[in-house]
């Protein structure tokens, strides 16, 4: 986990509203957490994060809420010669949370991903 206690100061004598306040966009805490499993050649990955409230005015009068996301994979790797492929398949916002990072701009509800990367080794 991180705690980031980040804060507004005026070089000056004056005061301004964000002395002393956290700074906008960034959350006093969030976390990570991830967990793999290697069976019969298939990779199963779960990611998990959360996020404090991060505020949208310089005089933290209003924020956006906290959120948590998680996100489900599983991938296949084939090796042949010197050809080396990638096949996957995740679930991104598993639980279908409702959530912002920025103001204004909401983060897509339950979404798929499914693909194959493919790289040439000597």
């Amino acid at each position: 986990g991180n705690y980031n206690r980040a804060t507004g100061e005026t070089a000056n004598t004056s005061t301004n509203d964000s002395d002393g306040k956290q700074l906008i966009y960034t959350p006093l805490y969030s976390a990570n957490s991830s967990f793999s499993l290697l069976f019969k050649k298939l990779n199963f990955n779960w990611y998990y994060h959360i996020s404090g409230k991060r505020y949208t005015s310089s005089d933290n009068t209003s924020f956006l809420e906290p959120f948590n996301y998680s996100a489900i994979s599983i991938s296949k790797s084939i090796k042949y010669k010197i050809l080396h492929t990638n096949f996957f398949f995740r679930i991104d916002n598993v639980f279908n949370n409702q959530y912002q990072i920025t103001e204004w701009r909401p983060m897509p509800p339950l979404n798929y991903q499914i693909g194959m990367s493919v790289k040439v080794k000597s």
